[in-house]
């Protein structure tokens, strides 16, 4: 992580356990989140979920719901977050 960076932590119920599945196996590398964290380009995601896997990503993209950005069927509240680097742990 660069010095401006922050690591936030997600963890879920069996919904998240199976994106937990798909991240793993390189099918998915976005998720929409309530836009609480400020999550920003550089910033990494820590998914935790009951199975016992971890899996680290960095954010690459953030895309919002804003008065100067509205995109069509995103709730405003919301933010899809595009990532990489997948590391996992069991």
């Amino acid at each position: 992580m660069n010095r401006n960076s922050k690591c936030v932590v997600k963890t879920g119920n069996y919904k998240f356990s199976e994106d937990i599945r798909a991240i793993a196996m390189h099918r998915k590398n976005f998720s929409i989140f309530k836009d609480e964290d400020d999550l920003q380009d550089g910033d990494y995601i820590l998914f935790q979920s009951a199975t016992g896997r971890d899996i680290m990503v960095q954010i690459t993209y953030v895309l919002r719901n804003t008065s100067n950005n509205l995109v069509s069927g995103l709730m405003e509240g919301y933010c899809i977050v595009g990532f990489k680097n997948i590391t996992i742990t069991t």
